[in-house]
């Protein structure tokens, strides 16, 4: 029984953070970015082959009236880097969530984590329709560009009325289905 496996399945970023706690999360040079990725892409469906071939869960915190806890579906975090840059996306995300999808049908949830910069509407539509269970977006920090954070929180908030981006999704916990902030 396993709850959640996270998976960072790129190192590929578009910010330089103080706090990153690994010096390969960075941007690349082109050249050396498409060979990163295109090894990445050779050792991802080795790496999920290693997973377990179920991933579910007893969960404790939900005892039910005749003593039993019932068993969950475990989760899968895919994260960077960053995942959702287009060549990420494209090279090693997309083609993960079916490896993934083939794998456990929809007996296990993906998560995908984020730092949000690239998170618009069709981005999320195109995650939806892979069945992405939850998109965490660890910041959304535009400092010299509030007028891109606006029209990006509206596309969001326009395709999920009650995203995190929405102060009243704090008291809707059907929000946490699409996504979360941590």
């Amino acid at each position: 029984m396993l709850e959640s496996i996270y998976y960072v399945i790129t190192w590929a970023c578009n910010r330089v953070c103080a706090h990153c706690y690994d010096a390969r999360f960075r941007p690349y040079p082109d050249g050396e970015r498409s060979e990163m990725l295109a090894r990445q892409a050779i050792q991802m469906p080795k790496i999920i082959g290693h997973f377990p071939d179920r991933l579910s869960f007893r969960d404790l915190s939900d005892q039910r009236p005749d003593g039993t806890f019932p068993m969950k579906a475990g989760r899968v975090i895919l994260a960077g880097g960053e995942v959702l840059l287009p060549d990420v996306r494209e090279k090693l995300l997309y083609p993960c969530l079916t490896i993934l999808r083939d794998k456990y049908g929809r007996k296990a949830k993906t998560v995908i984590q984020t730092g949000g910069d690239l998170l618009d509407e069709r981005v999320l539509e195109e995650l939806l329709v892979r069945d992405v269970w939850m998109v965490s977006v660890s910041s959304m920090v535009w400092t010299s560009r509030a007028p891109l954070k606006q029209s990006r929180t509206k596309a969001v908030n326009h395709r999920l009325p009650d995203s995190s981006l929405s102060p009243k999704a704090e008291n809707d916990p059907s929000w946490r289905r699409y996504v979360s902030s941590r």
